[in-house]
């Protein structure tokens, strides 16, 4: 294919160069001179195998002189940067709007096309849990719930297919699709159930708190109510055997007289 498109670039640039008659009636001489330095400047960067900016110098061109020639030239460009949707739209409006002065280009145009629609991946979109009110976005763009479960073309490339529900993504699901091939994509929208919270996942305590060892709180504790009870028995215990025995020792008085010893009987 890229001796072909290759031809078609040559001849659409040409065919925009040799044609000022028809040019004129899509400009000023100001921008028919910009719009064929544009395209020169995007063939040279075709040549060189510099097809992004070869695309952004081609919709320029064309932008200025919507010269139907030049979509030839978009589309080649489109189609070498894996934007092949774009180029089957160029294409295929430039077979429509082709006229006499365009019947060179328009066999080469339509072999184009039939390569680029086979180098079409499909993919065809599942959703389990679907309801509604919900929203599918395949990138950018919402499909109807009617274009799920069918085959549908797609650019070759990474994707994502998201599931709005209540202005929150309910489920999202990546792929990616080659050249040519054909992929399912199953996306599960079901609710899922809240997982147990994991201890080990528990936050810190704050400043003066104290840390929880998982122990439960301390005056649950059964020795703390030991000791409590051990306390309690001692504190009753010790009065009543200072007061019941059957004499009282000796004290030692110190007073004026000096040192003695005082009993009470």
């Amino acid at each position: 294919m890229r001796a072909l498109t290759h031809t078609l670039l040559v001849l659409a640039g040409l065919w925009l160069a040799g044609a000022p008659q028809a040019a004129a009636q899509a400009g000023s001489a100001g921008e028919r001179a910009a719009a064929q330095e544009l395209l020169d400047h995007g063939l040279e960067a075709s040549r060189d195998g510099r097809w992004t900016e070869a695309l952004e110098n081609f919709e320029q061109s064309y932008a200025l002189t919507n010269e139907n020639a030049t979509l030839v030239n978009v589309a080649d460009a489109q189609a070498a940067t894996g934007q092949l949707m774009a180029a089957i739209a160029s294409y295929e409006r430039f077979l429509e709007r082709a006229r006499r002065r365009d019947a060179r280009l328009v066999p080469g145009a339509q072999e184009a096309l039939a390569e680029v629609r086979a180098r079409l991946p499909r993919v065809v979109i599942r959703v389990e849990g679907l309801r509604g009110g919900d929203e599918v976005w395949l990138d950018d763009g919402i499909l109807d719930h009617g274009d799920l479960d069918t085959p549908r073309a797609i650019d070759p490339g990474d994707h994502t297919v998201t599931i709005a529900r209540g202005g929150a993504s309910a489920a999202e699901e990546s792929f990616h699709v080659a050249e040519g091939g054909d992929s399912e994509v199953l996306v599960d929208a079901n609710p899922r159930e809240r997982a147990a919270p994991d201890p080990r996942l528990a936050p810190d305590p704050g400043p003066g708190e104290p840390a929880d060892d998982g122990g439960g709180s301390v005056l649950t504790s059964p020795w703390l109510w030991i000791g409590v009870g051990l306390v309690v028995a001692a504190a009753i215990v010790i009065p009543v055997a200072a007061t019941s025995g059957g004499s009282t020792p000796a004290e030692t008085y110190t007073g004026s007289l000096g040192a003695g010893v005082l009993t009470f009987r």
